[in-house]
């Protein structure tokens, strides 16, 4: 077993967790491991206050590794994320493990991180957090 197969088999295919973001909303974030390549990707679940709710993944201003890749309805939610099987990522399913030179396994923290750094910057445009900040202004 490579070193590479130790550290997925201790850090697992899946995890979801509640991220509450610096303005107090609180976000459902996913990371699942693609069954074919073995990467990792992260999502976060954003709600029908969120303004990108129902928006493609192209639509979304914000920054996270390599860029939204889905925006799509799963389970009744409108889940938005992105994959690590970019230029410089080590997908363990393609037989790359021992090639350093080939780039990095994004592991589950790194993809956690990502997540929240996301749901942070999707909380930004969270429409009643907008009204919130509007009324404050008035007041």
């Amino acid at each position: 077993m490579s070193n590479l197969d130790k550290i997925i088999e201790k850090e697992g295919d899946y995890l979801k967790w509640i991220y509450e973001s610096q303005s107090g909303i609180q976000y459902k974030c996913i990371i699942k491991r693609n069954k074919h390549i073995k990467n990792l990707c992260g999502y976060v679940v954003l709600t029908k206050d969120n303004k990108f709710y129902g928006k493609d993944y192209d639509d979304i201003p914000v920054q996270v590794h390599g860029g939204l890749t889905f925006s799509s309805e799963v389970n009744g939610e409108w889940l938005i994320g992105f994959d690590c099987a970019h230029h410089g990522d080590i997908t363990p399913g393609c037989g790359y493990e021992g090639l350093s030179y080939m780039g990095t396994y994004k592991d589950m923290n790194f993809v956690k991180s990502e997540c929240e750094s996301l749901a942070e910057q999707i909380s930004n445009h969270s429409i009643s957090k907008i009204r919130e900040i509007k009324l404050g202004k008035l007041i």
